[in-house]
């Protein structure tokens, strides 16, 4: 949609597309509602896509265009065909990507040309390679489908294509990883290999597991310069000489050696049970929060509800991941039960609304809210939480609110809204 937008002077019909297709739009607005109604899970719910909720939605949205008909019905039937199939988690599956970002068609070209290569490298059929190869880029363009991945690396790939290739950098230099609302028109004209691609979404490692295969590499790092560094310096004792066989006296040299491991071994036993930063993702205590809370020296801050000041964590704190929005306050709201406990779960715990908080803090915030409706969060420790502070958290949970009344309007049959 940035390149429809850049050619709106010259080119009326990109902006109409864009206007269509984009958020809020009512060709993506129809794709919504008639995905959002298969994802209650009833037996027959895939089937009657094809035959009534599109059918309804486009009739309800106004929509006329021939193609656009066309386009829509055959995402319908597509996915009619892979419920009924046996596949039934494919629905769930197309109902949280439709909502997400999509790849623009040189990306889909791009893909067609490697998979070849990549196949033969792989030893895998080449339309599995160009599957996997869209699934990746469309995590590493797109901060919303990685989350619901897992923030998954399709390693393998990754070695056999190239980094470059998958535009594993593209959240570095791109403001718009961020942006879910980019491409979602060109879905259909490459629908068969979009389907294909969310077939591969449970390919590769995910964060947790890479997070817990480097903390178990230091660990046993640790362990080993603690075992050789008492064994050398035993040995120095004894004799005199180190392993090398030469003289020495200075036994505390490789005394030094077991200390850095002992320091390594907590470090890593720490990171295990709390907190480590990969890649794109932060990792507290088992949930993915926006890894803008770590700073350049890999150090977890939070933000200090009694100065509104970001802040280290101070050593030897507790920390809790705090809701923005609690989940007590999501639970009050109209129709809030029409979503699945799934897509609950992923409006409640996407990064915007979670952030690192002492766990003292966070037990006094407790469930309140800064929205009018709510019951301010006052004091902490005895003292008054900074009013800054409480004007910066009312913000941050009207966003997170926005969104998730938008996923319930969806529900209801309704445009998403502003």
């Amino acid at each position: 949609m940035k390149a429809a937008k850049a050619q709106c002077p010259t080119n009326p019909a990109a902006c109409e597309d864009e206007a269509r297709w984009g958020e809020g739009g009512r060709y993506r607005t129809a794709l919504h509602m008639a995905v959002g109604g298969m994802s209650f899970g009833s037996a027959g719910a895939v089937g009657s896509l094809a035959g009534g909720a599109m059918s309804n939605a486009i009739e309800r949205l106004g929509i006329t265009d021939s193609g656009a008909i066309n386009a829509l019905q055959m995402l319908a039937v597509t996915l009619a065909a892979a419920g009924t199939s046996g596949t039934a988690g494919a629905v769930t599956a197309f109902n949280a990507d439709a909502n997400n970002r999509q790849l623009h068609p040189n990306d889909y070209g791009a893909a067609r040309q490697l998979r070849r290569d990549a196949a033969a490298r792989l030893g895998i059929s080449e339309s599995e390679a160009e599957a996997r190869i869209v699934r990746q880029m469309e995590r590493n363009v797109n901060f919303e489908t990685a989350m619901a991945d897992g923030f998954r690396i399709d390693e393998r790939l990754v070695a056999a294509v190239g980094c470059a290739a998958l535009k594993c950098d593209y959240r570095l230099a791109n403001p718009d990883y961020f942006d879910a609302s980019l491409n979602a028109q060109y879905i259909p004209s490459n629908l068969r290999a979009y389907l294909a691609a969310v077939a591969q979404k449970e390919r590769g490692t995910t964060a947790a597991q890479r997070l817990e295969r480097e903390q178990m590499s230091g660990l046993l790092l640790g362990i080993g310069s603690v075992a050789y560094g008492l064994a050398e310096s035993a040995y120095i004792l004894a004799t005199g000489q180190n392993f090398l066989g030469e003289d020495e006296n200075r036994w505390w040299g490789a005394a030094g050696i077991a200390t850095l491991g002992l320091g390594r071994v907590g470090k890593s036993l720490y990171q295990m049970r709390h907190i480590d930063n990969i890649g794109a993702v932060l990792v507290v205590n088992g949930k993915n929060l926006n890894p803008n809370w770590v700073n350049e020296a890999g150090e977890l801050t939070w933000r200090n509800p009694l100065s509104n000041v970001i802040e280290l964590v101070p050593n030897g704190n507790v920390v809790h991941v705090d809701h923005v929005f609690p989940r007590q306050a999501a639970a009050t709201l109209d129709d809030w039960n029409l979503l699945s406990k799934a897509e609950q779960e992923r409006l409640l715990n996407q990064p915007m609304n979670l952030q690192p908080m002492l766990a003292s803090a966070n037990c006094s915030k407790g469930c309140r809210v800064e929205l009018p409706q709510g019951q301010s969060w006052q004091t902490w420790l005895g003292v008054p939480v900074n009013p800054q502070y409480r004007e910066h958290l009312a913000v941050e949970q009207a966003k997170v609110r926005l969104e998730i009344v938008r996923a319930i309007r969806v529900k209801q049959g309704l445009p998403p809204g502003n």
